[in-house]
């Protein structure tokens, strides 16, 4: 065989090998580290489900994590007073783990002898002058929005080592809810027919009255295009939940008003989530990009339209066109929310990275700027300065 040609052939075979391991490699990663969520209507159609880790399905391949028998145990410390207690945390946080490498403690004697060590960010008053040894994590964690928390860090930029909290770019996302598959394909037309004898107006059900996304100021403006009716302390009417009252009132209105307290980057909390659960159109507004989150055609996006007056009055015709307002229930057939947050996922996660330090080392320089910087904040609604 000549040479040139062996040659040939051998730079063929490398070329393909390079960009197979590499192109595997690159998304094992990727999806190593986010859960699935419906992205667009592309993937619409995919079993998507709240536990598709990759490291799950391919552990023993995936070349960024340590196989089961290098696995050692790591340390989680709970700093903050914030974090549940339980008889076994280790149980409460981590009993899903395909791995049980990770033990999860409260007791600040052991600060020592963490690996990682958790700290909320409305409970820095304590936090310790450095750490105990070397490569121990700092993880500043917290899943409400720096609007709400009023709380600058610029004190503590280089001090953490890791995120967590509800923004997709968290070193380990920590979700209020999630898409997942409908595995047992259960549905039934009951969205579609209630929808068409429910009150032809909008509930919202609030306690916060003055926000820093002002949309007590919007559902005012809106009030004078189509009825809205306000239950809890800023209404006219509470609403007990020992008495299934919030249950009661999603089942008898046709629109929900589900706009977050703030408008801050991915900050999509479990009002959306538990609204996608009852046979209601779900009216959102906030900072995040709800079709990164939710399943297309199972909301309406206050952002989209020009005004209140034009959101309203595109509300009353799908009113008066069942089958419009039907399409927005056709997720259903092949979808289910849930406002169950991830907890068990992120803390797998973690565990996973804590095994493979030095692959995700990183120290935040300007943690307050990553935080509530200009890339968190969406039309001057989420800062906290």
């Amino acid at each position: 065989m000549p040479s040139d040609f062996r040659i040939f052939v051998c730079a063929g075979i490398l070329t393909v090998l390079t960009i197979y391991f590499t192109g595997y490699g690159m998304e094992a990663v990727k999806r190593a580290f986010t859960i699935q969520i419906i992205a667009n209507p592309e993937i619409y159609s995919k079993n998507i489900t709240r536990k598709d880790y990759s490291f799950w399905k391919h552990k023993h391949k995936n070349p960024d994590f340590h196989s089961q028998e290098n696995l050692t145990t790591k340390l989680i410390l709970l700093w903050s007073p914030v974090y549940r207690s339980a008889p076994d945390l280790t149980k409460y946080y981590t009993k899903d783990c395909p791995e049980s490498n990770c033990k999860v403690t409260t007791d600040k004697n052991l600060f020592s002898t963490a690996d990682a060590v958790l700290f909320e960010a409305d409970s820095l008053g304590a936090l310790p002058t450095k750490r105990s040894k070397l490569g121990q994590v700092w993880v500043l964690t917290d899943m409400e929005s720096p609007a709400y928390r009023g709380r600058q860090l610029a004190k503590f930029n280089n001090a953490f080592n890791w995120t967590i909290t509800y923004r997709r770019d968290s070193d380990i996302p920590f979700y209020y809810g999630y898409i997942s598959k409908n595995a047992n394909k259960r549905y039934n037309n009951e969205s579609l027919n209630s929808i068409k004898s429910k009150m032809p107006r909008m509930l919202w059900m609030v306690s916060h009255c003055t926000t820093p996304s002002k949309r007590e100021v919007y559902v005012k403006e809106l009030q004078k295009y189509i009825g809205v009716d306000i239950i809890g302390r800023c209404g006219t009417n509470n609403c007990n939940r020992e008495q299934n009252c919030q249950k009661n009132m999603l089942n008898r209105y046709k629109f929900y008003f589900g706009a977050e307290n703030a408008d801050c980057r991915d900050y999509i909390t479990e009002k959306a989530y538990r609204t996608l659960m009852y046979p209601i159109l779900p009216v959102l507004r906030g900072g995040y990009n709800d079709s990164v989150f939710l399943p297309p055609s199972s909301y309406l996006d206050a952002h989209k339209f020009s005004s209140a007056k034009d959101l309203a009055n595109f509300m009353k015709a799908l009113d008066g066109n069942g089958k419009s307002s039907g399409q927005y229930f056709m997720w259903k057939k092949d979808f289910i929310s849930s406002d169950d947050p991830t907890k068990t996922e992120s803390f797998c996660l973690m565990c996973k990275k804590l095994q493979n330090q030095n692959k995700f080392r990183r120290l935040y320089r300007n943690i307050d700027d990553w935080w509530s910087g200009s890339k968190n904040n969406s039309g001057n609604f989420c800062s906290n300065k």
